[in-house]
């Protein structure tokens, strides 16, 4: 018994009902529009009543969770082949094939497209200038005089 599937329903009941809220998913609507969407068609075979909103907000985090997955693995996979073709060129270039240069320019496009390349970092550094007022200074007391320096603004 999976831990998803503590009740023990049958997965092909479950892969259908999936399939279906991944279609109205895909489609843009809410779980709630999902959930309404089926109750037309589909009802729970236990209760004869349509998949209450819970069911249907966890099929929507399964398939969350299994597309970013898959999102992650076509990633490395795309990684990987230009990697290779990247190792082709270097063969090549020992060989002296002569359209090194377009071959090279067509992986630099194919990467950018695909998203394959590491996110550049970008930092960013200054100063800030923080006045601090402190109660004593708002009821009176005796406290030193606040620095002179115009006040910076933080955007």
């Amino acid at each position: 018994m999976r831990r998803d599937n503590p009740r023990g329903i049958p997965q092909a009941r479950i892969d259908h009902r999936r399939m279906l809220v991944a279609r109205l998913t895909l489609a843009g609507l809410s779980t709630r529009e999902v959930g309404r969407a089926l109750a037309h068609d589909l009802v729970n075979p236990d209760t004869d009543q349509p998949y209450d909103h819970m069911t249907i907000s966890r099929d929507v985090k399964h398939l969350t969770n299994a597309w970013r997955l898959s999102a992650a693995a076509d990633h490395a996979e795309h990684q990987g082949r230009i990697l290779a073709e990247l190792r082709e060129v270097v063969r090549r270039a020992a060989s002296g094939i002569p359209d090194l240069n377009a071959w090279l320019r067509s992986l630099a496009q194919q990467a950018k497209l695909l998203g394959v390349d590491a996110p550049v970092s970008v930092e960013q550094g200054g100063e800030i200038l923080i006045r601090v007022k402190y109660a004593d200074d708002v009821h009176g007391f005796d406290a030193a005089p606040a620095p002179s320096e115009p006040e910076a603004s933080v955007d």
